[in-house]
């Protein structure tokens, strides 16, 4: 069987069908690189169902698509025809962007039926590639084609399932053995576990019996017991009572002495006013507020320096860049001056010829040529059709323009679009980044400006040095037990009303630390102390004790405590906050119940003391700054919303990160499509601007013709006129174009593009004049407003610094009033001090109390626990009895019933020591035991079976080996054989394969020993590149020899032969009696070939021409 010839159409570069006829044995395809040689190897290929060498990557690829300016083919085809004496078949194969299918002399058939008919063999094409491929792959992968030469495959994938079915019953034996080994395993444990049933159950037995008796004795015992605790429990019921009498006396002497602290608290209350405390507070809360607010000043002072510095330095840039600006503006200027001079001078000289207005007067004499053709053929009507030609010469220009502009746009329209895209994205994130960075800054100013707020706050209140004291304490509740924390936190408010006045009495008291005890209280106190952190005061709920009155005046709203909800717990901290306070609608109600007799606070926060002080005004509920029954911190919400800006910041941050990324993304992009758009983008525009301009005219000439066309009527009444004038027009007519002629040479001898150049020069400075304008005025622009900036600056830092002398001399001032005060009170500060010892004097003496209190307090707890602990081994002993005589009811009377409780106790101990030393019993494995024995069995003969088959699989494995063996080394020894005879016929010299492990073809590689044209033997390594060639195509041909096929297609083989070489090859192939096709550029091939088929290429598109010859050999 043989090939006569391949049918092409619209494969790769094939567009029309091209027949490719083989009427020889040997026939060499020749062409240039890239004619589309490979691709008839690549059809013969396609059509037998190979992919080998295909070069594509889908098989829409291989369609032709086009070449350079024709159209893509919409499906391929290729047939190829083969004969066999008489036999012909047609294998043909179609394919398109929907499917793939293989016809049989017009049959459709499958891709096996083709393969079945032309062979599977892989190598009866033979590309350059595998002649590289030979050479660069290991032994063990060139011993692999021998593999798949033989089909010992199918060995290897029986062995394979050998060995799968093996690995299945090795698994099974592992499992059978591994449960087998369990269930012994099991078994052996079973069997000691049913011992130990067997003897538990008899020592249990005997357990039984014996805690029959002993339960006898024991209930008897507990008897006794009972009447021994009964006479202990009385004793301690005296040591109480006694020690509860000497507590209470205790408490009295303490209560005494509180009424004494009580009488010199109130004398230090009226000297502390009497002492002027308030005026000296208030001037030194003026002093450290106006201190906090010099050193703002200070810090004003100083950002306005930075911010005059920065916009000064500002503005010396930006009159740079402007000096620069009109250096090149007055450069632009003298340019533009220069060529004004030019077009004037081109101008003048044109005037001097007689040519200035030469267009005008052609158009004028061509006007009056179609006017008089006009009246000499109805004049108006031909005039229209003048129009109408004028305007059908825009439309061609027009059309013209618009295929130049669907040409570039068509080449560059997405990108342009694309361009204007970006550019729209780029300028939103501008103004969205513009936005957020002025928020930024302002949430800035404002974050700084409320933390100076908060900073003096901190330095001038009181309250907000308190709140910092009780969130320190406040730290150590998880650490300390009893601390409960401030007052405030403590209750809320009944009526929100009441809120501001019960603020304004409870004062600072409202912040006072609430604690189980005195003890938790020096804890707190201590720590205070070595931490340096300040001052706080505490209330021990055990130490509160206040007298109140119970009846509020008819006139009044009620006490201030009874406003406050809290746990009754805490009742005593609220009447020690407020005692007697009165809450009364305002201060006249306040003046009728009596200033001095009560202490009272209005609705509205006046504030009316024992001692008739009466304080008042207005009241800032933010300043209060306290919060019943939740945060009482003064400075929280200022702190809040530092958080909250900051927190603000951090998220714009965030989001102005995302926007500079983003926009650097676009930007990155926007430049590689303008650097690779930019010419073309502009030639767009010029032909866009030409169009519409085009447009315009167009539509001028329109309204023209309507209106010539409105004319028509009149126009025919005075062309019926007209007769006598024929003549006179004729003669017109001759003149006028006599002088069209002369003008239209005169023209052409006038260089009016240089004109015009002038003319698109000056346009474009003009253009460049303009933008350094608006760049000039922009500069000066932002100038004006920095001096603007500037200016402001300077008028504020002379505010500040005027503001900072009259504060600095106000302070001053108030410094010496501080001092002059604290003279004057000097010796009612030493009476003060004196009842404050006799006060620490009382406190110590009651903290003695307390103490010898807490002594009697703590022998009266553990004389209680004692009793209690009596209590519940009464209760105890009382249960066991109970539980005794139900479970002696369980047990029947035995031998055991009449012996000592001693022995018995022995007995019983004995045996449950012997119990507990069985420890976990099953009593289950007696039954178990024997069902476990007889699974035991079973699965020993299953492992027997199991054996038996993994030995049938390792001799099936042994048989398969043999036989694989067998079939390799005879396909080895034939191809061995062509090769050595392949290779002495094409180099003269010696070649032979080598295994390099003979006993185990699986893992051996195959070797290439060969000494070309006599020399040394060696290894195909250590060949020179022309040896390796050629040895590697003895090796090729060998191989397709021992598996031969209908046809052979060489690609490019001789590529790296010499000419000696090629001439053996080409002998060779022509010589072997089969079919050869060989793609070559080598002329000594050529010259055995009987026939040539040249392949060239034209505008993308191979064509073919065939030669039929008997050689060149003879040239």
């Amino acid at each position: 069987m043989r090939l006569d010839k391949i049918e092409i159409s619209g494969f790769k570069s094939f567009k029309d069908k091209t027949v490719i006829e083989f009427p020889d044995k040997f026939m060499a395809i020749v062409g240039p690189n890239g004619s589309g040689k490979s691709n008839i190897v690549d059809a013969i290929c396609f059509v037998m169902g190979k992919s080998r060498g295909l070069r594509a990557q889908k098989l829409t690829e291989l369609i032709f698509n086009g070449g350079v300016k024709g159209k893509p083919s919409k499906r391929a085809v290729i047939s190829m025809y083969l004969s066999d004496g008489e036999r012909k078949m047609r294998l043909s194969r179609k394919i398109d962007d929907r499917m793939s299918a293989y016809y049989l002399n017009n049959q459709r058939v499958t891709r096996e039926k083709i393969v079945e008919l032309v062979g599977d063999s892989e190598y009866n094409v033979i590309f350059q590639a595998d002649v590289t491929k030979v050479i660069e792959m290991r032994p063990v992968d060139r011993r692999g084609i021998i593999d798949d030469l033989c089909g010992i495959g199918e060995y290897d994938r029986k062995k394979e399932r050998a060995l799968l079915e093996l690995e299945k019953v090795e698994d099974k034996i592992s499992e059978t053995g591994i449960v087998l080994g369990e269930k012994k395993n099991y078994l052996r444990m079973l069997k000691r576990e049913r011992d130990d049933a067997l003897m538990y159950r008899k020592v249990e037995e005997e357990l039984r019996v014996a805690k029959a008796g002993m339960l006898g004795k024991t209930m008897a015992s507990y008897n006794k017991n009972i009447e021994r605790v009964n006479r202990d429990i009385k004793v301690a019921e005296d040591e109480r009572n006694n020690l509860e009498n000497k507590i209470a006396e205790v408490k009295k002497k303490v209560s005494d002495k509180y009424s004494g602290i009580k009488e010199l608290h109130n004398k230090i209350s009226e000297l502390e006013k009497k002492k002027g405390a308030d005026e000296i507070t208030e001037h030194k809360v003026s002093i450290a507020g106006k201190e906090e607010y010099l050193k703002n000043l200070d810090e004003r002072l100083d950002r306005i320096k930075n911010e005059v510095f920065t916009s000064t330095d500002r503005k010396v840039k930006l009159n740079t860049d402007l000096h620069m600006v009109d250096s090149e503006l007055k450069k632009v200027s003298d340019e533009l001056k220069g060529l004004e001079e030019k077009i004037n001078a081109e101008e003048k000289k044109i005037e001097d010829m007689g040519v200035l207005n030469l267009e005008e007067k052609i158009d004028e004499l061509k006007d009056k040529i179609h006017v008089t053709k006009s009246q000499l053929n109805t004049k108006v009507e031909l005039k229209r059709k003048l129009l109408a030609e004028r305007m059908k010469d825009m439309l061609f220009e027009e059309t013209k323009i618009a295929r130049e502009l669907d040409t570039l746009e068509s080449e560059h329209g997405s990108a342009f679009k694309e361009i204007s895209s970006l550019s729209n994205v780029i300028s939103g994130l501008d103004r969205k980044i513009e936005i957020l960075d002025k928020k930024m800054d302002d949430l800035r100013i404002k974050a700084t400006e409320k933390k100076a707020e908060l900073k003096t706050l901190e330095k001038t209140d009181s309250k907000i040095r308190t709140e910092k004291v009780v969130n320190e304490v406040m730290k150590l509740k998880d650490f300390v037990e009893g601390i409960h924390g401030p007052a405030i936190q403590l209750g809320t408010i009944t009526n929100p009303e009441y809120e501001i006045p019960l603020s304004i009495a409870g004062g600072k008291r409202l912040n006072n630390i609430v604690v189980e005890n005195e003890n938790i209280a020096g804890k707190c106190i201590d720590y205070l102390k070595k931490k340096k952190i300040g001052r706080a005061t505490f209330l021990p709920l055990n130490k509160l004790k206040v007298n109140i009155s119970n009846s509020p005046p008819d006139d009044s709203l009620g006490f201030a405590r009874d406003f406050v909800e809290a746990n009754k717990k805490f009742k005593d901290v609220f009447d020690y906050i407020f005692k007697n306070t009165l809450v009364v609608n305002d201060i006249n109600t306040g003046k009728k119940i009596g200033v001095g007799k009560w202490r009272m606070v209005t609705l509205d926060g006046d504030l009316m003391e024992l001692s008739g002080a009466m304080t008042g005004g207005y009241v800032d509920k933010k300043r209060i700054g306290l919060r019943w029954g939740g945060d009482t911190r003064i400075g929280t919400s200022i702190g809040d919303e530092i958080k909250r800006i900051e927190g603000k910041i951090n998220e714009l941050g965030k989001d102005l990160q995302a926007l500079l990324q983003q926009k650097k993304i676009k930007q990155s992009r926007l430049d590689v499509l303008k650097q690779s758009a930019g010419d073309d983008r502009a030639e767009i525009e010029r032909l866009k601007e030409k169009k519409v301009s085009l447009n315009e005219r167009r539509e001028e000439l329109k309204l023209h013709i309507s209106e010539i066309s409105t004319g028509i009527e009149a126009s025919e009444e005075d062309i019926s006129g007209m007769g006598s004038d024929i003549k006179t027009l004729q003669h017109d007519l001759g003149v006028y174009e006599k002088k069209a002629d002369k003008l239209m040479k005169k023209r052409e001898d006038v260089n009016l593009d240089y004109m015009g150049e002038l003319k698109d020069k000056k346009r474009d400075i003009d253009i460049s004049h303009g933008k350094l304008n608006e760049k000039g005025q922009s500069l000066k622009s932002q100038v004006s407003e920095l001096e603007e900036k500037l200016e402001e600056l300077f008028k504020e830092k002379k505010h500040l610094t005027e503001d900072k002398k009259k504060i600095s001399s106000e302070l001053e001032k108030l410094k010496k009033e501080l001092g002059t005060l604290e003279e004057e009170h000097k010796d009612t500060a030493d009476e003060i001090e004196t009842y404050m010892g006799q006060k620490n004097n009382a406190e110590s003496e009651i903290m003695n109390l307390n103490t010898h209190k807490d002594e009697l307090a703590s022998e009266l707890e553990e004389v209680r626990e004692r009793e209690s602990m009596l209590m519940v081994r009464k209760a105890k002993i009382e249960t066991q009895i109970d539980d005794l005589r139900e479970e002696f009811e369980q047990y029947s009377a035995s031998e055991f019933v009449s012996m000592p409780l001693a022995k018995l106790k022995e007995k019983v101990s004995d045996l449950e020591e012997k119990l507990d030393g069985f420890g976990v019993v099953n009593l289950k494995a007696i039954e178990n035991y024997d069902i476990l024995n007889n699974e035991v069995g079973g699965i020993e003969e299953k492992l027997d079976t199991l054996k038996e088959e993994k030995e049938s699989i390792f001799d099936l494995m042994d048989k398969i080996e043999k036989r694989k063996k067998e079939v390799f080394m005879d396909c080895y020894v034939r191809v061995k054989e062509n090769f050595e005879e392949i290779f002495a016929e094409l180099s003269s010299g010696k070649g032979t394969l080598v295994l390099s492990d003979p006993e185990d073809i699986s893992n051996s590689g195959l070797l290439i020993e060969a000494s070309p044209g006599g020399k040394k033997l060696l290894h195909l390594d250590a060949m020179s590149g022309g040896e390796k060639v050629l040895t590697s195509a003895a090796f090729l041909l060998a191989i397709q020899r021992y598996k031969p096929s209908v046809f052979y297609v060489v690609d490019e083989l001789d590529a790296a032969l010499d000419r000696k070489n090629s001439m053996r090859l080409a002998r060779m192939l022509r010589d072997s009696g089969a079919q050869f096709i060989l793609v070559t550029h080598n002329e000594e091939i050529m010259k055995y070939a009987k026939a040539v088929v040249g392949v060239a290429m034209s505008d993308g598109i191979s064509q073919v021409v065939g030669t039929r010859f008997e050689g060149l050999s003879s040239n």
